[in-house]
């Protein structure tokens, strides 16, 4: 079978010789001369080396093109892959947290009546959700989400990089003495990603600096939660610290049963630590204490024809409250201590701020 023959093709090739023939027709009758047909001949070869040099740049344009695009698609592939991996890991997490909270023998994270358990405390809805399912270069609105994905995938290492940021200054500034400062510039790096176990450790600590307890614990059950659910990590290194601090925010808030569950646990996990051992048995102490006391209590309101029915709801409202009140504190005070004052003395908790 003959080939298919391009019908402009055949016309431009009939023109041109038609063209050098009526040219040596001209030289041949003295209508031009030699020189002047040279010029033509080489005017001629110019003009089709230049074709030829356009038609060779638009056709490697036109390559690194797809080339362009091809790196363009890998590119937003692997910012895809990236934020599928983040909204991943938080849907699996979501997962085992709802099996956890149906679990009717959890015991061990849930320490209080409060919403702190609530998911959004430490995993929360990002922006890139919203789309998450379109996200794919090989989608026919790739063009149009290309910038928007770029977008994303910008603010969300920008708040990675903000609570790095945070962590480190809140750090130095724990070093220094600067509790309160700490605090907030821990804080605001879980602004940025309250998925920071870090971050969460370091304010659980700085929080039972500046003497608020129940924001202490609310960081610890985070720190918990992040490293059970989110990171798969139940042994994590942090884990043993925290249930020290905890159990301090407890024995501050002389819930004494609650303070020596965690001291127990955290003897568990640092059988070596000396000074975790002294606060267990101070706790068992401070326990017993509180039982006699409580006795006496329950005794004289027994005589008095009081009822102690309401007793475990109103402690519930009261550290509700108490949490409250600690984060208006944290708000009206100032968080850089003025010059002639000294930084309150260390606490029980455990070392200072994580790494």
């Amino acid at each position: 079978m003959a080939p298919k023959v391009d019908s402009e093709d055949v016309e431009d090739f009939l023109s041109e010789v038609d063209r050098i023939s009526n040219l040596i027709s001209d030289l041949k009758d003295d209508k031009i001369s030699v020189e002047k047909f040279d010029q033509l001949s080489e005017r001629q070869e110019r003009s089709e080396k230049r074709k030829a040099e356009e038609e060779q740049q638009k056709k490697e344009k036109e390559e690194q093109a797809r080339v362009d695009f091809g790196v363009r698609k890998e590119k937003a592939q692997v910012k895809v892959d990236e934020i599928m991996l983040r909204k991943k890991e938080k849907d699996k997490a979501r997962e085992k947290y709802k099996e956890y909270m149906a679990d009717e023998s959890k015991g061990t994270f849930v320490t209080n009546n409060t919403d702190y358990a609530a998911w959004e405390l430490f995993c929360p809805s990002d922006d890139e959700d919203e789309m998450i399912s379109s996200l794919t270069p090989d989608g026919p609105q790739f063009k149009a989400m290309e910038k928007d994905m770029d977008d994303r995938h910008k603010k969300m290492k920008e708040k990675l990089r903000t609570a790095a940021k945070m962590k480190d200054a809140g750090n130095k500034a724990f070093k220094a003495g600067q509790f309160a400062e700490s605090y907030r510039l821990y804080d605001a790096g879980l602004d940025a990603d309250k998925r920071v176990v870090e971050l969460q450790a370091n304010a659980a600590m700085a929080s039972l600096k500046i003497g608020c307890p129940v924001q202490a614990i609310e960081h610890c059950d985070q720190v918990f939660r992040i490293a059970e659910f989110y990171m798969d990590r139940p042994d994590h290194p942090l884990i043993p610290k925290t249930y020290q601090r905890r159990a301090t925010a407890h024995r501050m808030l002389k819930h004494y049963k609650l303070a020596l569950a965690d001291f127990e646990r955290a003897v568990a996990l640092m059988p070596e630590d000396k000074e975790v051992k002294k606060q267990l048995v101070k706790a068992k102490a401070e326990l017993e204490e509180h039982k006699r006391e409580r006795e006496i209590k329950k005794q004289a309101d027994k005589e008095k024809g009081l009822d102690e029915s309401n007793l475990a709801e109103e402690e519930a409202q009261t550290l509700q409250t108490l949490g409250q009140v600690e984060k208006l504190v944290q708000i009206v005070k100032p968080v850089r201590p003025r010059k002639h004052e000294t930084p309150p003395p260390p606490q029980e908790g455990g070392e200072g701020e994580e790494k």
